[in-house]
C-alpha cells in the first residue's frame, strides 16, 4: 500500500530473493528499512531495488552475511537516496573501508554509521579517511567496536582517529570498543583528544585504556576482557570503561550551598 512507509522483516529466514521481491513491492515512499538477520549473501540483485527508495532515511542490515561484493553493490545503488541519515551494517564480514567513499562524499545528511563487529583491520583507516575528507555533512554518532584496529596497520587507524577527533566538528558518539587497541595505541588518541570539544560519548572497553569521570581517555594496562557472551557486552550504557553522555543520558547538575 502507497501509506506504508516503515517494513520490518527481521529474522524471517528470507533470501536474497525474498528479499528482492519484498523490497520491489514497497512504495517509493518507504522511509525505514531493516531486513537484519536474514542471509542475503548468495546474490546481490536485492541491491537494485533500492534504486527506487528514494525517501528512504533509516536502513538496518546487521547480521545478513554481506561481504564486501554486496556491501559495493549496495552503497552504489543506495545513491538516489538522498535522505538517508542512518545505516547499520553491524555484525557482516565487511572489510572494504574504500567502498563507503563514494557514499560518505555524497550524503552530507548522514548522521549514524554502525558498523561494529565487522573486519575492518587495514581498510579502517580509508573508511575514517572518507568520513574525513569526503563526508562534509553532520556525522554524529559512529560505531567502529569489534574491529580488529589495532591488529592491522594500528597506527594508521590510530593517526586517522586523531585527525577525526581534531577536523570533524559533529562528532558526539563514538564506539572503540574492543578494537584491539593496545596502550601504545590509546596514549596517541589521548593525546589527539585534548583539544576535541564536541565528542560526549566515548566507548573503550576491552581495550587498554578508561573513560575517566571527566571524559578523558585514560590508558591503561591489562583492561579486563569480557566475560561469558561477547555479544550480551555489547549494551553501551553498562560499559564499565565508559562515561557516556549520550548513552547513560547523564546531566550536568550544580549544588549550590549556603553556609549557615
Amino acid at each position: 500500500a502507497s501509506e506504508v512507509r516503515e517494513a520490518h522483516f527481521r529474522s524471517n529466514g528470507l533470501s536474497a530473493t525474498g528479499a528482492r521481491q519484498l523490497l520491489e513491492a514497497l512504495p517509493a515512499e518507504l522511509e525505514c528499512v531493516d531486513l537484519s538477520q536474514n542471509d542475503l549473501s548468495n546474490d546481490v540483485g536485492w541491491c537494485l531495488a533500492f534504486r527506487q527508495l528514494t525517501k528512504l532515511n533509516s536502513l538496518t542490515l546487521s547480521d545478513c552475511q554481506l561481504a564486501d561484493n554486496a556491501c559495493v553493490e549496495l552503497l552504489n545503488n543506495l545513491i538516489r537516496c538522498k535522505s538517508l541519515t542512518r545505516i547499520d551494517l553491524s555484525r557482516n564480514v565487511i572489510s572494504s573501508g574504500s567502498a563507503f567513499q563514494p557514499l560518505l562524499k555524497r550524503f552530507s545528511q548522514l548522521e549514524e554509521l554502525d558498523v561494529h563487529w565487522n573486519h575492518f583491520g587495514g581498510e579502517a583507516s580509508a573508511l575514517l579517511q572518507g568520513i574525513i575528507e569526503c563526508h562534509h555533512g553532520g556525522l554524529r554518532s559512529l560505531n567502529l567496536s569489534w574491529n580488529p584496529l589495532g591488529k592491522f596497520s594500528a597506527e594508521e587507524n590510530c593517526h586517522q582517529l586523531v585527525r577525526l577527533f581534531r577536523e570533524t566538528k559533529t562528532l558526539r558518539h563514538l564506539d572503540l570498543s574492543r578494537c584491539d587497541l593496545t596502550m601504545a595505541h590509546c596514549k596517541i588518541l589521548a593525546e589527539g583528544l585534548e583539544d576535541n570539544r564536541t565528542l560526549v560519548g566515548l566507548h573503550v572497553s576491552g581495550n587498554e585504556a578508561h573513560v575517566d569521570a571527566q571524559g578523558f581517555l585514560v590508558p591503561r594496562r591489562n583492561s579486563p576482557p569480557g566475560e561469558g557472551d561477547p555479544h550480551a557486552t555489547m549494551s553501551l550504557a553498562d560499559d564499565e570503561d565508559s562515561c557516556c553522555w549520550v548513552c547513560q543520558r547523564w546531566r550536568e547538575t550544580k549544588l549550590r550551598y549556603t553556609p549557615g
